[in-house]
């Protein structure tokens, strides 16, 4: 059995002393050369790769997009990086299998790798996936912000119909009001005339009454003869004055007190009307300041609004530029990738 398996085997140590016989101290010389060279190749095809990678980014219309442009650089250095890994990782195993495998590697040096191409759209699909997405989410954002100005603008709108129509009560109740206050002059006249009138009676009174004595004394020094000869005449003459006095008197406290009540009643309306008046130019001057500061918020939606349709239309260029770059690049992948197959 040993012996067959031999046997079966000697082809297969024969070729294994054949690959061994030339790796002697020549060889092994001429391996670390080879080794050397190798990694001063693949050096050179990491820095070629990754140099021309940076030059075709910075030549992209790619780089100059403001969201892109902060993460952008660091992405193409790390693919960079790792294409060197691999390039050194497939140099190495190019050297480390076989002598034969050299003719392959240093035909391979000059060319581009398609995984990198291959990796370098997808980092520009990776890109634009998310240039899309904040481009979506400034539109979302534009969409709000125009509602939120198409909702000021009917609020606005609102107010002004509510403070036209207030003006336009306001206008049509001015000839009211000018009666009203006119009525209340004349009534403030009539009363302030009818207080003369009372007061200039109270003072005529008071005299006659204060005279009145002295004219009774007067008499009866002049003629005590005819004053002893009617006693009850002049009783009932006193009497009758004395009453026929106080009516009008009466009258007169009775007429004050109806005109003193009908101008504490007439104050108190002017007083109202007054206040009412306040209340309606305070309530005018709130609308008017109301509107003012709605237009003002409006004006500043519609910039804001201005300021996110151009930015939005910005970033829709770039976008289409992204889209033109993304369009270009995917020939020259298929390309790349029917190559390596």
């Amino acid at each position: 059995m040993m012996a067959q398996l031999q046997e079966q085997f000697a082809p297969a140590d024969a070729s294994a002393k054949k690959l061994q016989r030339p790796w002697s101290a020549h060889s092994v010389n001429s391996h670390m050369s080879l080794q050397s060279q190798e990694s001063q190749w693949s050096s050179q095809m990491e820095e070629g790769m990754a140099q021309q990678m940076v030059d075709s980014f910075v030549d992209s219309p790619m780089a100059s997009n403001p969201v892109v442009k902060p993460i952008a650089f660091s992405d193409v250095l790390e693919e960079a990086a790792a294409s060197e890994k691999e390039a050194r990782t497939e140099a190495s195993g190019y050297f480390g299998l076989a002598p034969g495998r050299e003719v392959a590697l240093k035909a391979g040096i000059g060319r581009v790798s398609p995984s990198n191409e291959s990796a370098y759209a997808c980092a520009l699909q990776e890109r634009l996936h998310k240039v899309q997405a904040e481009v979506e989410t400034q539109g979302a954002n534009a969409l709000e912000l125009r509602r939120k100005l198409d909702g000021a603008r009917a609020e606005a709108h609102t107010n002004q119909e509510e403070l036209a129509k207030l003006r336009a009560k306001w206008t049509d109740e001015q000839p009211q009001r000018e009666a009203l206050l006119r009525q209340t002059g004349e009534a403030e006249r009539r009363l302030a005339e009818q207080e003369r009138c009372c007061a200039e009676a109270l003072s005529a009174h008071a005299a006659a009454e204060l005279a009145r004595p002295g004219g009774g004394s007067l008499s009866s020094s002049s003629a005590p003869a005819a004053a002893h000869a009617g006693p009850g005449k002049e009783r009932q003459g006193s009497s009758s004055e004395k009453s026929s006095s106080q009516q009008p008197l009466g009258q007169q406290r009775q007429r004050l007190a109806s005109l003193e009540t009908l101008r504490l009643k007439l104050a108190e309306g002017l007083q109202e009307l007054r206040d009412a008046l306040r209340q309606e130019g305070s309530v005018i001057g709130q609308l008017g300041a109301r509107s003012e500061a709605l237009k003002k918020e409006s004006r500043a939606l519609q910039t804001g609004a201005e300021a996110a349709r151009g930015n939005e239309a910005r970033i829709r260029r770039k976008l289409e530029a992204l889209d033109a770059t993304a369009s270009a690049a995917h020939p020259r992948q298929h390309a790349l990738e029917r190559q390596a197959a």
